[in-house]
């Protein structure tokens, strides 16, 4: 479509405004450092943080931020999600409370330190207003820059190489201090890697390749370059998808993903262990895997009446359901063409008899000429 400006005679393309509302390449590559960096970071948390994983608040986030930008409105079915929801993110908050009372998890650090437990609510709280914005911003880059997923994960691939093998140069010249027996420091729940002078680390290459790797057999050694292709294939393929759906669909079908991903990891658990659970003696492991459980049901619940996948037929859930939206406005169009036609026929009508007038009326003037005439002679 072209826009003519009539003032200096030049045409003014659509598509040439669309561009001027791209993002510059630069910005686009800084998100991407911005994501890679919220993950290295979400690795490092949940060494701390372990059950304390609160993913259901970017929900929330996401919404907020995709009203601000692409300015949709929130229905009253999707509120009744978002209260789904909410009780999903207290029952993950009650079973973080049971892994302090349990006083057994050794790999959380809020179950020694008590006050940790805030502390990891307030970092997650951070972690997630942050990439529910990324999120939405790679959403808006899709739309706008009209940038392929296959891209943007090349551009996630190099990015990513450099910035995890500059941490892991990093982390080899960063010792956390030596590990002491029978004590568990803050460093020790997340230095986990030990040379042979009991020097921790966050991670090291040197460890790695001089000391385990050269000490290893020629079978696990092929079984682990094996298995790192394997991992790093699925992972490439794991990303991929991700940026699909933020192509093609939005954000909360990114968000909704891992609930459908921890809910079938839950049922895999539970079947494989049910003997093993229900024989437990450990009341508080069984309440944590029962409210993971419930918690992973109610997540899914919430996607598919989110996603309008489940239609709620009742108090008006369902009124402003896309379909129905479509369908009013179908019904919408179709008044305003009966109506518009209406008018265009009556119009046309009154056209008509003007036009018949305007040819009768010579033949009227002629025939009183006439009868003028006759009485006159």
């Amino acid at each position: 479509m072209k826009n003519v400006n009539p003032s200096d005679g030049d045409i003014d393309l659509i598509y040439t405004k669309m561009k001027k509302e791209k993002y510059s390449i630069i910005f686009v590559l800084f998100i991407i450092f911005i994501e890679i960096i919220l993950e290295q970071f979400s690795l490092m948390y949940y060494k701390f943080f372990t059950h304390c994983n609160f993913w259901m608040i970017k929900l929330y986030f996401v919404a907020y931020f995709y009203l601000k930008i692409f300015h949709l409105e929130i229905y009253k079915h999707q509120y009744l999600a978002f209260g789904i929801n909410f009780i999903a993110t207290i029952i993950n908050v009650i079973k973080a409370i049971l892994t302090i009372i349990e006083d057994k998890e050794e790999r959380a650090l809020y179950v020694k330190y008590h006050w940790c437990f805030i502390l990891g609510l307030i970092l997650f709280l951070i972690y997630a207003f942050f990439e529910s914005y990324i999120f939405v911003l790679l959403k808006k880059i899709f739309y706008v820059n009209f940038i392929s997923s296959s891209q943007i994960l090349f551009f996630y691939g190099i990015i990513g190489f450099f910035v995890t093998l500059f941490l892991c140069i990093s982390f080899t010249y960063m010792p956390c201090g030596k590990k002491i027996e029978n004590i568990h420091e803050i460093k020790d729940y997340i230095c986990r890697v030990t040379n042979y002078e009991n020097q921790t680390y966050i991670d090291n290459i040197k460890i790695y390749y001089i000391e385990n790797w050269e000490n290893t057999e020629d079978i696990i050694k092929r079984n682990e370059i094996l298995i790192i292709f394997i991992q790093s294939f699925s992972f490439s393929l794991f990303k991929y998808f991700c940026y699909k759906l933020l192509e093609n669909l939005n954000p909360f079908y990114r968000i909704f993903s891992t609930s459908t991903y921890y809910l079938t990891e839950q049922l895999i658990f539970f079947v494989v262990n049910s003997n093993k659970i229900i024989n437990d003696k450990n009341k508080y492991l069984k309440y944590k895997i029962f409210m993971d459980l419930f918690a992973d049901i109610l997540d899914v619940m919430t996607f598919l009446i989110y996603t309008e996948i489940i239609e709620l037929n009742f108090c008006k859930f369902n009124y402003n359901l896309r379909k129905n939206i479509m369908l009013r406005g179908i019904i919408n169009d179709f008044k305003q063409y009966h109506i518009d036609s209406m008018n265009i026929n009556e119009d046309e009508d009154e056209e008509e008899e003007e036009g018949i007038m305007n040819e009768m009326e010579p033949n009227i003037n002629n025939k009183d000429k006439k009868s003028q005439s006759s009485e006159t002679y």
